[in-house]
């Protein structure tokens, strides 16, 4: 072992001690947050080496250091009550104790929602980051919440979005009013000032305090939404595993809708395993599980295709351009294609999959207003009723809601004074949409014989999966030398294959450990 390994080691062990002295305990598991996965616990409650109620106090003791503190992350807007987590816990150690029945891989195990997700249940409000609904709390639980906490989770807290999931208006990523902007762990010196909304230095997409909550170790998983890229793009830059299920795959009933033609939501984990069991957690009802047994043991079977990552960078825009890092992230990317083809996958390389339709933009806000208000309605929020009552609120609250940097509410402005497209118009061009992006999709993964396609996660191959209306995963693969961000693969598939995702998924974690490692600045 190398001197560089042997400081991990060592800083790892420094961790745990700090944290037996902490939380002293008569069992003798061992918890680095920000290495344990959802299934290393499990295994260690199951062996009686371990508590839930041990692993509460030790992320709340992280999310304490780090959160509002330490390196100041700001990526959970609010933490579940200690007392009532804590109750949470002994009764879901109590219920271990006495059962004979195998308990489900999630039984006893921390987790963060995103805070667009009702929680009347927990005690906690859901913000969606707009001080507009503090004090708002739904009618019932959203069903992802039911779903979670009937798999005997124990919900932490909730984690920062960009405020109203970014349809308020063009913006900074992993902002909100409520929990303030969120730092990605991984680049050093933080968020440039001025920098674009998926710039080198943001933590990129809405669901970014989920992602970065998982990265600092304030949760060994998490939940997250994504209409387009909200997801497995914050996932891509806190080098987390991650899938955004296809569209209907998942009860959104509860949680903050952008357009449900799009919507849905999935896991951020450090393991596909972790993934994998979140999947099938969250899924609807009937929909057929993924098993752990079934995974693959090589590459040998797998088909992946590969697009022409020269042709999938971001517009400048969007992020600004470094070009030692564009040659840096391309050539990772080729070295990975012969990597995994020398392991023994049938490839196809240079795919012409066309990069997103016009309209994608249009119809994503095209029912923001109905849906939003239907939200509100549901969440009882206290003298919010509409988009312009919000409108107005950030206006009579500019100092907080509007700062310099995150004054754009121009999409929620347009929808108070716009006519929203007609139902006949939206069909239509929605229609044509999907039926032209699947399938081109469709096209490239059979002409070539794949399962799935591979393109730079910074190229918006999500946008490819919500206008095909596919699931899409992230997966990481390493670290820009200029400022340590994370950077990954988007990885997209044929609607309802989450198992193709998971299948390669597997065999990526096995093939690149290195892509997958703990924020130094935490270490």
């Amino acid at each position: 072992m190398g001197s560089q390994g042997t400081a991990s080691r060592l800083q790892r062990i420094a961790r745990q001690l700090m944290a037996l002295l902490t939380h002293p305990r008569q069992g003798v598991g061992e918890v680095d947050v920000l290495q344990s996965t959802a299934a290393e616990l499990q295994d260690q409650l199951s062996s009686g080496s371990l508590t839930s109620e041990d692993l509460v106090l030790y992320y709340l003791d992280q999310i304490e250091k780090h959160n509002s503190k330490g390196t100041a992350l700001h990526a959970l807007t609010s933490v579940t009550g200690k007392e009532r987590l804590l109750t949470r816990a002994r009764e879901l150690d109590e219920e271990r104790r006495n059962t004979k029945v195998p308990l489900g891989p999630l039984h006893g195990i921390p987790i963060l929602v995103k805070d667009t997700m009702a929680t009347p249940s927990l005690g906690l409000e859901t913000t969606c980051g707009s001080l507009a609904l503090k004090g708002a709390k739904g009618q019932e639980d959203a069903a992802v919440i039911k779903q979670l906490l009937g798999a005997g989770s124990i919900i932490l807290g909730k984690t920062n979005p960009t405020e109203w999931s970014a349809f308020r208006g063009l913006t900074i990523s992993g902002w909100s009013a409520v929990g303030g902007q969120t730092q990605s762990p991984y680049v050093r010196g933080g968020l440039v000032p001025g920098d674009t909304f998926m710039g080198h230095s943001a933590p990129c997409g809405s669901s970014a305090g989920s992602a970065v909550a998982v990265a600092a170790g304030f949760a060994p998983v998490s939940i997250g939404c994504e209409t387009d890229g909200s997801l497995v793009q914050p996932a891509n830059r806190a080098a987390l595993y991650a899938i955004k299920l296809t569209p209907g795959a998942v009860d959104m009933t509860g949680a903050q809708p952008g357009n449900p033609d799009f919507d849905s939501l999935g896991p951020l984990a450090k393991t596909t395993i972790d993934v994998l069991n979140l999947v099938n957690t969250v899924s609807n009802p009937g929909r057929a599980q993924i098993k752990a047994s079934e995974l693959p043991n090589s590459w040998n079977g797998l088909k992946v295709g590969f697009v022409d990552p020269h042709e999938w960078q971001p517009a400048d825009f969007v992020t600004k351009p470094n070009q030692s890092f564009t040659a840096q992230s391309i050539s990772e990317f080729e070295d990975a294609r012969r990597r995994i083809e020398k392991g023994g996958a049938k490839i196809a390389k240079d795919l012409p999959l066309k990069k997103l339709v016009p309209e994608l933009d249009i119809l994503l806000r095209a029912k923001l207003k109905d849906n939003l208000e239907s939200f509100l309605s549901f969440l009882e929020a206290p003298n919010i009723k509409t988009i312009k009552d919000i409108v107005q609120f950030n206006k009579d609250h500019a100092e907080k809601e509007l700062p310099p940097g995150y004054d754009n509410q121009s999409n929620f402005e347009n929808a108070v004074k716009n006519e929203p497209m007609s139902a006949i118009v939206y069909n239509e061009t929605f229609d044509r949409m999907r039926k032209t992006q699947l399938s081109d999709v469709i096209l490239n993964l059979d002409g070539n014989d794949v399962d799935v396609i591979i393109a730079p996660a910074g190229g918006r191959l999500a946008s490819v999966a919500a206008a095909a209306g596919c699931p899409v995963a992230n997966y990481p693969l390493g670290f820009a030398e200029f400022n340590g961000r994370a950077h990954g693969v988007n990885v997209i598939a044929r609607p309802n294959d989450e198992r193709a995702l998971v299948n390669v998924m597997a065999m990526w974690e096995k093939t690149f450990p290195e892509a997958r490692k703990p924020p130094p600045s935490l270490l």
